[in-house]
């Protein structure tokens, strides 16, 4: 009998050693947020900057590269792509699709004759710049965010690149609109997804 409250008392013990050793390795690991060191799930989501291009530096093309682009709906990204290789990455945003008129057509389509530096609708209270035609002949375009009549950004609809928000076309920030409309010719690829 002396030898089981002993024996107990070991076990005991190498328990709370267990659970001291366990609690302070897990704790040591534990990502510390101060100011200076946010958890990343505490970052704010930051705004793009509609002025600036939003993957940097631009890639040079020459009239004999074969480009293409990809658009992923998901990601809210458009790829410029050289056979399989992403060459530069810009921030976009795609359809609401909350309805058939505000999605963005997913497939394989082509760059079309149609281009111009300026748009605005009436109807919708809303034009872009630097536009240029996918499908439909003028109706959905890679173009930049939202402008007012007086061709000046909307800030708040150009707040929400990087997300969903427009009526089908893919807006970018301003001079990436500008570089796909000088650098991108006419019966390029565009595969949407």
């Amino acid at each position: 009998m002396d030898k089981l409250p002993r024996q107990f008392k070991i076990g005991l013990g190498y328990i709370v050693a267990s659970l001291i050793v366990l609690f302070g390795f897990y704790h040591s690991h534990l990502p510390t947020h101060t100011k200076e060191h946010p958890i990343k799930s505490e970052k704010k989501a930051s705004t793009v900057n509609w002025l600036k291009p939003s993957g940097g530096t631009y890639p040079v093309i020459s009239q004999n590269d074969s480009v293409w682009i990809k658009v992923s709906k998901e990601k809210q990204r458009v790829y410029i792509m050289k056979g399989n290789k992403t060459i530069y990455t810009m921030i976009c945003s795609t359809g609401l699709d909350t309805s058939p008129d505000t999605s963005t057509p997913e497939g394989t389509f082509y760059i079309q004759k149609e281009r111009g530096t300026s748009f605005y609708n009436a109807g919708e209270k809303e034009g872009a710049k630097y536009w240029v035609s996918w499908k439909n002949h003028g109706e959905f375009l890679f173009h930049s965010v939202a402008m007012d009549k007086n061709g000046n950004v909307i800030p708040s609809e150009a707040k929400k690149l990087g997300h969903k928000a427009s009526h089908g076309c893919v807006r970018l920030a301003v001079p990436d609109a500008k570089w796909i409309y000088d650098h991108i010719r006419y019966k390029t690829k565009v595969v949407i997804g």
